[in-house]
């Protein structure tokens, strides 16, 4: 997690795994006083942690979304942890193994700072 953090320019990022019909964020790591921390969770999925609309489309599709301003007309534009935290950049990326998936994890930044094509 920290050199995905780090490559991307997040200020935060989350591992999302199942368990059992449930998800959980099982570790976030933070960006602070030129380091990145990471501490383990064990905490439900919610809408003041994460964009709920982002993880769910990523969990559908098992395709990833890069939104390089989040804050721009796209299919996630409603969502209310965008709104409310102001992200600019956020990419959801699915972990799939064989097939499966297994995991996804998710990272937000305060200003546009991902490359690639914007989904949405």
């Amino acid at each position: 997690m920290v050199i995905a953090v780090e490559h991307a320019g997040a200020e935060r990022g989350l591992l999302i795994l199942p368990r059992g019909d449930k998800l959980r964020i099982e570790a976030e790591a933070t960006t602070g006083r030129h380091r990145v921390t990471v501490r383990l969770r064990q905490a439900s999925v919610s809408g003041s942690e994460l964009p709920e609309s982002v993880l769910h489309y990523v969990i559908r599709t098992q395709e990833p979304v890069m939104l390089e301003d989040a804050s721009a007309q796209n299919l996630f534009f409603v969502d209310a942890y965008l709104r409310q935290t102001r992200a600019r950049s956020v990419i959801c990326l699915p972990l799939v193994k064989q097939a499966r998936l297994i995991g996804v994890q998710q990272q937000a930044a305060p200003a546009a700072g991902y490359s690639g094509k914007a989904r949405g």
